[in-house]
């Protein structure tokens, strides 16, 4: 049984990982996981953290919004109200990054202040 991948990469190189499932290809070029990205499974996955690392006044939200672009697509919600709420949507979040960014900033801020102080004390003394 082979040990190493047999696809030649982008760059012709062999690739050199260990092949999985008593197949000939690792676990990056084997056929399930080539089909899993093509149907947008690396996407959905990364929509899954982002949404279970959100806070929960933005996951009420997010729910909101999916409801609306299925009842939009649906034809159950006139695409109007559906592009309103999108607009709405996207300025919430907005405000959201932005506060965000303040405490950061804030943060960042009262840090500086406190190494000026050390760097002061220990300057002088």
């Amino acid at each position: 049984m082979q040990e190493t991948c047999s696809v030649t990469k982008l760059d012709g190189d062999l690739c050199t990982l260990p092949v999985v499932l008593e197949s000939s290809k690792c676990a990056m070029h084997h056929e399930n996981a080539v089909e899993g990205r093509k149907r947008g499974g690396k996407q959905k996955a990364n929509m899954a953290r982002v949404y279970s690392n959100a806070p929960d006044d933005l996951k009420d939200i997010w729910k909101r919004a999916r409801e609306a672009l299925v009842a939009t697509h649906e034809g159950t919600l006139p695409p109007k109200v559906g592009a309103s709420m999108a607009s709405q949507i996207s300025a919430l979040v907005k405000l959201y990054e932005l506060g965000l960014l303040h405490q950061q900033l804030a943060d960042m801020d009262e840090k500086m202040i406190l190494i000026e102080r050390q760097l002061q004390g220990d300057h002088y003394e």
